[in-house]
């Protein structure tokens, strides 16, 4: 789910995706994280056509191929340089 999501506001947003769900407006009940895990799954697929205006920012392609663990893409993944980002998340 979304770190900006408490779960209060998404419990509110649940209460009213059923509410839309029970007068007829959605044809199944819906809920907020998986409808913002779709969403993002969306974007990142799209992102990676050639045409997005997004494209631009994706790190470059891994050249390496290992087999053992698969992954949803094939990108090179960021490095940590900086002891200021690593005591960030302690």
């Amino acid at each position: 789910m979304g770190v900006f999501f408490s779960n209060e506001l998404s419990g509110s947003i649940d209460a009213y995706l059923k509410r839309c769900y029970l007068y007829g407006y959605l044809s199944k009940i819906e809920h907020v994280d998986t409808l913002f895990d779709i969403a993002c799954m969306e974007l990142f697929h799209e992102m990676r056509s050639s045409g997005h205006c997004l494209h631009d920012i994706l790190p470059p392609v891994s050249s390496q191929c290992y087999d053992m663990l698969q992954r949803a893409h094939k990108f090179v993944l960021p490095q940590c340089n900086s002891n200021l980002h690593k005591k960030i998340f302690c």
